[in-house]
């Protein structure tokens, strides 16, 4: 097998030409690695048939009408769950040794953007430190980019300032981790092992393991074979894996509370035992109003870009599920939630729609059901993501008008 690789690709038109060098080179199948490059895959795979090309992390491709195009992902937010789960427990210790009181289990989320990704991401974090830490709290600050060191550790330093004292991330660099090393908060990260970096402060961190996929992809055009349309695998495959645990400072019986969350995901249970589950069903409130100072509902930070907000959290592709069963109740919503139970199943009567309609079809239900409460703090727009043209789609103006998942 041959390998033709273009480095240093901008998300532009620089995309669409690497694309058609490729496919001129004679390459039988053409991966794009960034989610900003789809736009410009699409334009180069209608005129070579004969290729497939991959779109990683995106969504057209997962329903476009092309027989040469496909979308693929993976379910990270179990993973997000499982380190929530460690970091629960972290601060669960702290509160039971008295080094803080309960009202002080405060976790900082640095989220790149304010996509259905990110969303489903720190929900299911969350609830994976509830599930062993019920009084903790998160506040959640986006930096609006992949990959910016300066932002996100300047976001960090923020939420540290604000009395955060666990630190996670939806970014790619380490400086979250080192920022909380420096205030003295405890950290989990994401695609790397950040212990080396912030070894008093790094507790786990999790990441996709691509190879899964690529090698399905490949052997299917090796063998002159169909391949879906629209992947998406978590730990039942491989697909999402934990980074190393930082067992010099992680909460005793982490390890093992770990192994045993890890294997109710993979065989397909909830994300933690019935209990678990239990406590957090919670009654969800029954507003949500953007107003055109960029906060969200009644009570918010006046001028801060914050809102109070539970993410019911769901994730591009098909089966990317972020919480569970709910129906409405004395005027909320009660929201059962669970790593591996679908939301929009009460919704489509599909245990797992694809995900055109997962986002078109079903998100100003979606916006329905993301009502103020105290627990989650988050900048406004949290749960908007940009969508094709959809007849539900809810624009993310400055105006009065709702963010659509």
């Amino acid at each position: 097998m041959d390998w033709e690789v273009k480095y240093n690709v901008g998300e532009d038109s620089s995309c669409e030409e690497a694309n058609i060098e490729l496919a001129e080179a004679g390459c039988d199948l053409i991966i794009n690695n960034s989610f900003g490059f789809e736009p410009y895959m699409l334009k180069v795979a209608p005129d070579y048939p004969e290729i497939q090309f991959i779109s990683c992390t995106n969504q057209a491709s997962a329903v476009d009408d092309l027989a040469n195009t496909h979308n693929a992902f993976a379910n990270i937010y179990e993973g997000r769950y499982l380190a929530g789960v460690v970091a629960g427990m972290k601060l669960q210790e702290m509160i039971d040794n008295g080094e803080i009181t309960a009202d002080q289990a405060v976790i900082g989320y640095v989220g790149a953007y304010s996509f259905a990704e990110v969303i489903s991401g720190f929900t299911a974090y969350y609830l994976g430190a509830k599930s062993v830490c019920p009084s903790v709290t998160m506040k959640v600050q986006f930096v609006g980019s992949w990959s910016d060191a300066t932002l996100e550790g300047n976001a960090a330093q923020a939420l540290c300032d604000e009395g955060c004292i666990m630190i996670s991330q939806h970014s790619d660099n380490t400086t979250p981790a080192t920022a909380a090393q420096n205030n003295g908060a405890f950290h989990t990260g994401y695609n790397n092992d950040m212990i080396s970096v912030a070894p008093d402060s790094s507790l786990i961190g999790t990441r996709i393991d691509w190879s899964v996929y690529f090698e399905y992809a490949i052997e299917a055009v090796a063998n002159g074979e169909s391949f879906e349309q629209d992947w998406c695998h978590g730990m039942d495959e491989g697909a999402v894996v934990m980074t190393p645990l930082n067992e010099d400072i992680a909460a005793a019986g982490t390890a093992e509370k770990l192994a045993e969350v890890e294997q109710q995901i993979h065989d397909g249970h909830e994300g933690g035992d019935d209990g678990d589950i239990r406590r957090q069903a919670d009654l969800i409130g029954d507003h949500l109003a953007q107003r055109g100072d960029g906060d969200v509902g009644a009570d918010q930070h006046k001028g801060g870009r914050k809102a109070h907000a539970e993410g019911i959290g769901h994730r591009r592709g098909q089966g990317q599920r972020g919480a569970g069963a709910q129906h409405e109740a004395e005027g909320g919503v009660v929201a059962k939630q669970s790593v591996q139970r679908n939301l929009l199943e009460s919704l489509t009567g599909h245990a797992s729609p694809p995900c055109s309609t997962l986002r078109a079809k079903y998100s100003a239900q979606l916006t329905a059901l993301l009502m103020a409460r105290e627990d989650i703090v988050a900048p406004a727009c949290v749960f908007w993501m940009p969508l094709a043209s959809t007849e539900n789609q809810i624009s993310p103006s400055a105006s009065s008008e709702l963010c659509a998942v």
